[in-house]
């Protein structure tokens, strides 16, 4: 069995002869949807991190919305990380 993100189990499955003999199945996990809330917030968070620090921008996405500012925090890093990618 092998497990993890495509690109890793396609590495592994090339860089062994024994996981290409036979058949294999593929088992792809759902995409969690958004709900409006959260696509709000994404949305704020967008602009806000383009102007503020992170904290900043988590603490007035939090006052505008019901979400704990823990998690508005946790997500506007997991945003800022790939916006400086």
């Amino acid at each position: 069995v092998l497990a993890g993100q495509a690109d890793e189990v396609l590495k592994k499955v090339l860089g062994d002869d024994d996981q290409t003999r036979g058949e294999f199945v593929v088992m792809l996990g759902g995409v969690a949807q958004v709900s409006d809330l959260d696509a709000q917030v994404q949305s704020m968070l967008a602009v806000l991190l383009a102007e503020l620090p992170v904290k900043q921008a988590a603490g007035l996405v939090a006052k505008m919305t019901s979400m704990r500012k823990n998690e508005v925090y946790q997500l506007a890093l997991t945003m800022k990380k790939a916006m400086d990618e």
